[in-house]
């Protein structure tokens, strides 16, 4: 299916959604991305049924977050055992660490980002093509003369990324019960 059988929503949801992408840093535009960007459109049939679900731009973000941050530093017996050797105390270490710092000191830093400017647009990673050839499937199947918001969000739903599966199932979306409320009639 063409550009031109996507509705103005359908294209806009894209556009966002790549600038979904930029904002999270995120290297490639993947289905997590397009879920946000059908957030934007909040008369549509897609904004509904995220509103309907508790889905909102902060909980998808929340969530993208965590899945980012790295684990906190914990050390295993044999490096505890070797630390003591030495002489250091690492519970001690630990809790002056807390003491000076604060929790954070627990915390791994975050990988610096590249210097130089900020990317203008994140590419299209395989696992967002082929979220949008499926919505052209799912406006095919539901008989709809162009791709919607909510054939992009049934898109994700139906086979989410890796990613995407892990945000779909903490927010507790669900292929059929979106086609449902989406298309009550099946069309």
């Amino acid at each position: 299916m063409s550009a031109h059988r996507f509705t103005q929503e359908g294209k806009l949801v894209l556009v966002m959604a790549r600038s979904e992408a930029v904002v999270l840093d995120a290297a490639q535009l993947g289905g997590e991305h397009i879920l946000l960007a059908c957030l934007v459109f909040q008369g549509s049939p897609a904004a509904a049924y995220l509103t309907h679900r508790g889905v909102d731009h902060n909980v998808v973000t929340a969530h993208l977050a965590a899945g980012n941050r790295p684990a906190p530093i914990a050390f295993d017996n044999d490096e505890k055992e070797a630390l003591a050797g030495l002489g250091i105390d690492l519970p001690e270490l630990l809790l002056r660490l807390e003491t000076t710092i604060g929790p954070a000191a627990r915390q791994p830093a975050l990988p610096r980002r590249r210097p130089g400017p900020r990317r203008r647009l994140a590419r299209f990673g395989s696992c967002a093509k082929s979220t949008v050839a499926r919505a052209t499937i799912e406006a095919t199947t539901l008989r709809s003369k162009a791709v919607e918001p909510a054939h992009l969000l049934l898109s994700v739903l139906r086979e989410p990324s890796p990613c995407c599966r892990e945000l779909v199932t903490a927010v507790g979306l669900d292929y059929a019960e979106a086609l449902q409320f989406m298309f009550p009639t099946g069309e």
